[in-house]
């Protein structure tokens, strides 16, 4: 899922993992050595430049089975926020964050990082309890089978219900995602799962805001 930080024990070729918590809170992270800021500025507003008129676009390439959700509200606030005098600042950050911390730490997966043998940091901010995953099948920007599977395969208590969206499923097709969400609930609480007509009753209100009365 990502990078991991590798030691190798002196005289023993076993290898130990260390979490990027352990690595932060014990001061482990190479120095910061992000490109100069006039250099990051010039990209970063380049690249704001370039996808400005492409946010349509883009938009629907993300959703590729409802492109109809794709409105002008929404194609307007991606905009806006663009436009926001801190927007550049959010693109220069890139070059200079250290690394995340990896789903295997976060969600205390049974192997990789999450295994660290590391200081009692690494047990912060994760979960260990029980996690759904919506995940858009169709999601152009990364292999989504393999994902799914991936996260699927991490320990037991993490449930994989696959949507037939793109990259935002939960606003693509979010009668389904409410669907899944509300299924996985009555599971967990062991009420026997959603039974058909319920399912086929149930309703979520998707009203565009504009539409919506302000009474």
């Amino acid at each position: 899922i990502a990078t991991m930080k590798q030691q190798q024990q002196q005289g023993d070729s076993t290898v130990k993992l260390r979490t990027v918590a352990e690595i932060t809170a014990t001061n482990g992270l190479p120095p910061c050595s992000p490109p100069p800021r006039p250099v990051a500025r010039v990209f970063g507003n380049g690249l704001l430049g370039y996808l400005r008129p492409r946010i349509q676009s883009i938009c629907v390439n993300l959703y590729p089975t409802n492109p109809h959700a794709v409105n002008d509200i929404l194609c307007k606030g991606i905009n806006r926020d663009s436009l926001d005098p801190g927007a550049i600042n959010v693109m220069i950050s890139g070059s200079k964050l250290p690394p995340p911390r990896t789903m295997n730490e976060l969600v205390n997966a049974n192997f990789g990082s999450a295994e660290s043998e590391g200081c009692p940091v690494v047990r912060e901010g994760t979960w260990k309890g029980p996690l759904l995953v919506a995940q858009g099948m169709l999601d152009p920007l990364n292999d989504a089978k393999s994902r799914a599977s991936m996260l699927g395969d991490m320990r037991a208590g993490v449930t994989v219900s696959p949507i037939n969206g793109g990259h935002c499923p939960h606003d693509e097709l979010p009668q389904d995602v409410a669907l899944a969400m509300t299924q996985w609930l009555y599971n967990k609480n062991d009420e026997g799962g959603v039974l058909e007509e319920e399912m086929t009753a149930f309703q979520v209100d998707t009203t565009p805001p504009s539409q919506v009365s302000s009474n």
